[in-house]
């Protein structure tokens, strides 16, 4: 007989709380200037990643080792580096010219929601993804590089419960112009800066704000759209007070 074991379950959730929660890292690293206020709460208010974090966090760490694993004549982890002050490592350099180029740099990601239809979609709907990739390009001086997503649940409608979804690899190419990266490598300069003095001032407050998705959401509330918090530093952070549409 088969029986769910919630005692082992939860001892499972902590040990991985435990360890997701530990920060090993030194220095400003690039993901940190990209959402330069929610980086100031993390590091002066520390909180344990939610249930649902340790979740997504594991998924996306397995998929990622597990195509590492799977491709590994073919690419390799690349180790942090440091330029101007900020850290970075991207996911993986091509080893071989079977997938990209050899030398050329990828950036691995999951999805939980359908692929864009087109270019163009993909430009606005991904432009998370895309900073990143934007900021390892400025920093280390190339014109291009790759973003390879796995699609998990593509094809699944969520107003269609009997549609069928299925995981699905894209593979995109950013490019940059050099009036592009110098542009993008001043941006990050200056957000280190501003991030330095907030850390040393005790404020966060002249940092922008992040994405709207990481801060609320609207949810339906009988007939009435409302919008709730997403992130658990928003009472301390307070972005309804600078956009009217982040107040809940």
């Amino acid at each position: 007989m088969l029986s769910r074991d919630t005692e082992a379950e939860s001892k499972l959730l902590e040990v991985l709380r435990d360890n997701f929660a530990r920060n090993e890292r030194t220095g400003v690293h690039l993901t940190s200037l990209l959402e330069p206020r929610m980086s100031y709460w993390k590091a002066t208010i520390p909180m344990p990643p939610t249930d649902a974090e340790v979740g997504f966090f594991s998924a996306g760490r397995g998929h990622e080792d597990a195509v590492q694993k799977l491709l590994g004549t073919d690419f390799k982890e690349t180790e942090e580096s440091e330029v101007f002050g900020i850290h970075l490592r991207p996911d993986f350099e091509a080893i071989s010219d079977r997938v990209i180029p050899s030398g050329e740099y990828a950036e691995f990601k999951t999805r939980r929601s359908n692929l864009p239809k087109t270019d163009v979609e993909a430009n606005a709907v991904m432009m998370t993804y895309r900073d990143q990739l934007r900021g390892y390009m400025a920093l280390k001086g190339r014109n291009r590089m790759w973003l390879i997503v796995l699609s998990l649940v593509e094809g699944k409608d969520r107003k269609d419960p009997l549609s069928q979804s299925r995981p699905v690899f894209a593979v995109y190419r950013e490019e940059m112009t050099e009036d592009e990266r110098i542009e993008m490598l001043v941006l990050l300069m200056q957000m280190n800066d501003k991030l330095k003095a907030a850390f040393v001032n005790g404020d966060p407050f002249h940092l922008p704000l992040c994405t709207k998705w990481k801060c609320v959401r609207s949810v339906k509330v009988g007939s009435t759209w409302v919008k709730v918090p997403v992130c658990k530093w928003y009472n301390n952070c307070k972005p309804g007070d600078i956009e009217e549409d982040r107040r809940c």
